[in-house]
């Protein structure tokens, strides 16, 4: 059928997809201190609306749905291919792609460049040795807690899934608001919900069609714009009240992840974009890991005084070329490359 797609086939877009949620979180963090996020400084303009709007936007969709991107795959691999067929070897492969990278990047890059903007040897410990606020780094803890529920989880039937983590979306949510999220794992008992969610449409061959992934995309872009205008005109003084607001807050994420899945991997089948950013989908992932402190130091030396607008392009810039070449001359040697991304360099014939 000429607007079915080929289910196998639609993993090779997912590169694509993946490359450029990438891309979207190095925007929306070139973006978002302009409009007033993570911190305020006298440097910085006063915080604009519109830059908040779309960081916010931004921040609806990106992470959770590469997350959402990492369950279809793990379908795909684990009993499709029949790949992962080992627990314990499952948790090596995982710790040397993600906790390896993880500790490998807040030693060397993430935790000297904080101490040298605000000597805090106590922050330190907590945010990246206990892991309660890594920066960009809380996104590797998070996916490896993840994958290790999962592979668990999925063993058993669906009502049976949907049970534990609609109970690990409760969970997580009343114990973010109590206690530490050390690890982070609190933030993954949250995040299964995306992951299963792709993991669903994988194996009951879901949205497989591209007039029902452009259709749905634009139904879902819709919903998620609007649910999250209505969070920012909710009322949160009392506890029924913040507890509504967070509700459409999770549900305007929910959307923009189904959203982007659906329209970036529309977009990426009907103009066959598997394979078009080449060296990017390479490095787009090595690039998220370092991108952030990059920003910081461009920040406070270049754009902190000039026009949001054209602030928020030069941080990106940077953010993307700068990262960009480190990471290309990193991923040429063994063992930085290792570091880095938790394996080895392919060479090529």
């Amino acid at each position: 059928m000429m607007g079915k797609c080929d289910s196998n086939n639609t993993l090779r877009h997912l590169n694509f997809v993946k490359a450029v949620l990438m891309i979207g979180v190095v925007l929306c963090h070139s973006v978002i201190f302009y409009g007033g996020g993570w911190f305020s400084s006298s440097l910085l303009p006063a915080a604009n609306d519109y830059m908040r709007g779309f960081a916010g936007w931004l921040q609806s969709f990106t992470v959770e749905c590469f997350t959402l991107v990492s369950g279809y795959i793990f379908c795909y691999i684990r009993y499709e291919r029949g790949g992962y067929d080992n627990f314990p070897k499952f948790v090596k492969k995982k710790a040397f792609r993600l906790l390896l990278p993880y500790f490998s990047v807040a030693l060397l890059w993430c935790i000297p460049i904080e101490l040298w903007f605000h000597f805090d040897i106590k922050g330190v410990f907590h945010n990246f040795i206990l892991g309660e606020s890594p920066a960009q780094l809380w996104f590797l803890l998070m996916l490896f807690w993840v994958f290790l529920f999962a592979y668990q989880i999925t063993k058993l039937s669906v009502s049976a899934q949907f049970i534990i983590v609609g109970l690990m979306f409760a969970i997580g949510t009343i114990a973010g608001a109590l206690v530490p999220n050390y690890f982070q794992i609190i933030t993954a008992f949250t995040y299964m919900l995306f992951f299963w969610t792709g993991f669903l449409i994988r194996k009951y061959k879901a949205l497989t069609e591209r007039r029902k992934l452009l259709l749905g995309g634009v139904i879902l872009l819709v919903v998620n714009i609007a649910l999250l205008c209505i969070t920012k005109h909710l009322p949160g003084d009392t506890l029924s009240q913040k507890g509504l607001r967070y509700l459409v807050f999770e549900m305007s994420h929910y959307a923009g992840a189904l959203m982007a899945f659906c329209l970036l991997l529309w977009g990426s089948i009907k103009y066959n974009c598997a394979g078009r950013l080449g060296l990017m989908s390479q490095l787009s992932f090595p690039i998220y890991l370092i991108h952030q402190q990059i920003i910081y130091v461009v920040l406070w030396n270049i754009t902190s005084a000039i026009n949001p607008y054209l602030g928020s392009l030069i941080n990106f810039l940077i953010a993307m070329i700068v990262p960009s070449v480190i990471c290309w001359l990193l991923l040429r040697y063994k063992y930085s490359a290792l570091l880095l991304t938790g394996a080895y360099p392919v060479k090529e014939d």
